[in-house]
């Protein structure tokens, strides 16, 4: 090889030596273009340090027991013992109430000792929040009745009931039927999706 040829094939062999020495390979970004400690300092922090919500909790199955209590949790029972039985805390505690949202469970205190027990359909609102809902409760009415049946299949097992009240059904509830049973109060709720009749609320009394 001679004349122009030559000088290319020097050229060509000076710049892979030159490569080699700087310990750089082609189409690799020198040192310097890396991020400065100072730069990396402003970069946003991708991970999250907010902890994952805990999901809901049904309730224990606990069988609705008219006019004596709900599964263990009798009348006159303390709020440290329906939280024990429970087995979880009260969501919301007032001088008169622990609600147990997630578990769809309400109690009413009177001097500190439950006095009436209130159960809720899955999604029901919460009387005073209006942006919670119940969560599932678990149990039911013995043998198999449950909240979300219709009103002919509580009757089958209940008989009629010894009253019955009409309401309007204003929202949120849409509350249209209240049926009184000796120790239990029967709430039907217009389900919005079929217009169907649907146990939403069990209240459980003492009887006397």
């Amino acid at each position: 090889m001679s004349g122009p040829t030559t000088a290319f094939a020097l050229g060509l062999l000076l710049a892979v030596t030159g490569l080699a020495g700087s310990g750089c390979k082609p189409n690799q970004p020198s040192p310097s273009a890396a991020p400065s400690a100072a730069a990396s300092a402003l970069l946003p922090v991708v991970a999250s340090t907010r902890p994952t919500p805990t999901p809901p909790r049904p309730s224990p199955p606990f069988v609705i027991d008219a006019g004596r209590g709900l599964g263990p949790i009798r009348f006159g029972a303390t709020q440290a013992t329906v939280e024990r039985l429970m087995s979880r805390p009260c969501d919301v505690v007032t001088p008169t109430r622990c609600q147990m949202i997630s578990g769809g469970v309400e109690f009413e205190l009177t001097a500190g000792v439950v006095s009436a027990i209130n159960v809720y359909h899955a999604d029901r609102p919460v009387e005073g929040s209006a942006d919670r809902t119940y969560g599932m409760f678990s149990g039911g009415i013995p043998p198999d009745l449950r909240l979300g049946m219709v009103p002919d299949a509580i009757e089958e097992v209940l008989g009629k009931a010894t009253k019955t009240e009409t309401l309007d059904g204003s929202p949120p509830n849409l509350t249209v039927r209240r049926d009184h049973y000796p120790g239990l109060v029967l709430e039907y709720d217009v389900n919005p999706k079929n217009k169907r009749l649907i146990l939403s609320r069990v209240h459980i009394e003492k009887t006397k």
